[in-house]
């Protein structure tokens, strides 16, 4: 009966842990997803913009993506 006990309380710490983890990594997802939007208000499909990517200015073009203007990064 005490192994059962051991092994939830392991699963239950894994779970707890996952819950931050989680919201962190939506939120980046979320944050990213804005400044490519951000980027090209007022522009048109085809326009250039720069935006900041991982602390750096990268060049980019507004298309539509989903029916959303975004910047979207030319892959080298």
């Amino acid at each position: 009966m005490k192994s059962l006990s051991v092994k939830k309380a392991i699963v239950l710490t894994a779970c707890l842990f996952m819950i931050p983890v989680a919201s962190f990594a939506a939120t980046k997802t979320a944050a990213h997803k804005d400044t490519a939007v951000s980027a090209c208000a007022g522009k048109a499909v085809g326009d250039a913009v720069t935006m900041h990517k991982k602390g750096k200015k990268v060049a980019a073009t507004c298309q539509e993506v989903n029916g959303a203007l975004k910047a979207v990064v030319k892959m080298k």
